[in-house]
Formats: structure tokens, C-alpha cells, sequence
């Protein structure tokens, strides 16, 4: 137990400061999914993480934030994981053209996906936003900026890539 523990607690303290170990995080809660004393016996060894409330462990605010920042990257990256292909391009498009971010991004999905792959991401772009992904791609890429090329250029760069049929 006190070897899982300290493996956990270098899992938190991250790869060097470079943010949380997450195999080993995956790996310890599968282990301690059934065994809530295991999970008890981590908090008792973080008092300065978890405070005694009754019956329960109450977690630090300060703490749960930090968690919350450091699981982020590795929230994202599960949702993306588990979507389905179409809709996390679909979504990765959207983000893209509707924060700021750079176009870029959408020229590689388009550069680097198949025509099935590219039809599929442009329907579920029309179901998720209810309008097309050329359309934004034509209305919000003017703001965008990618290395030295025009706006008109990058617009008809990106919705020629998007219409084009081409073979798998």
C-alpha cells in the first residue's frame, strides 16, 4: 500500500513540473476502483490536502483546482478520444474558426483527411451548427492569421480543399 501511494504521489507531482503522470493516474484508479480503504489510506496520507469533516475527508479547494488544472489537458484529450471521428473534426473546425486559434488547424484536418473522412466531418458540422462548414470557413477565416498569405488566398485554399472530391 505505501509503494501505490508513493507511486500515486509522484503521478501528482507531475513528469518534472510537466504536469500529471497519467498512465500511472489510470493505472491506480483501475487498481482502487473497488477498494475504498486504498482510497482512504491516500487521503490520510495528504493531511495538508485533506481535512477531517465529520465523516468524511473533505478536499481542500485550493487542491481541487489545482487538480482541475493539471486534468484538464488530459480531460480534453479523453473527450476527444472517445468521440466519434466526424464530430471531433466537426468540433475541432468550429473551435478553431470561432476562438482564436489558427487556421492552420483546419487546413491540416483538410490536407490530412480522406474524402469519406472530410464528407463525414462536413455533415456533422451541418448537424452540430446548423449551417455548413464552408460557410464559416468562408465568413470567419479573415481574422484568422497563417504565416504570410493573403486572406482571400487562405479562404480559397481551405474551400477548395473542403469541396474538392477526391478518391480515398
Amino acid at each position: 500500500m505505501a509503494d501505490e501511494v508513493q507511486q500515486l504521489t509522484r503521478a501528482f507531482s507531475g513528469l518534472g513540473g510537466l504536469g500529471v503522470d497519467e498512465p500511472t493516474m489510470v493505472s491506480a484508479l483501475a487498481r482502487w476502483r473497488k477498494q475504498p480503504e486504498k482510497r482512504s489510506g491516500f487521503r490520510k496520507s495528504f493531511p495538508g490536502f485533506f481535512k477531517s469533516h465529520g465523516d468524511i475527508d473533505k478536499c481542500e479547494e485550493e487542491y481541487m483546482l489545482h487538480l482541475a488544472a493539471e486534468f484538464a489537458r488530459f480531460k480534453n484529450l479523453m473527450v476527444l478520444w472517445a468521440m466519434h471521428p466526424w464530430e471531433r473534426d466537426a468540433r475541432l473546425a468550429h473551435h478553431v474558426l470561432h476562438q482564436a486559434h489558427p487556421a492552420a488547424i483546419v487546413v491540416e484536418v483538410a490536407c490530412t483527411r480522406s474524402a469519406e473522412e472530410l464528407l463525414g466531418a462536413r455533415r456533422a458540422y451541418q448537424a452540430l451548427f446548423h449551417h455548413s462548414l464552408e460557410e464559416d470557413v468562408a465568413y470567419r477565416t479573415r481574422d484568422k492569421p497563417y504565416c504570410n498569405v493573403s486572406t482571400s488566398d487562405l479562404i480559397t485554399l481551405l474551400c477548395c480543399l473542403l469541396w474538392q472530391q477526391r478518391s480515398s
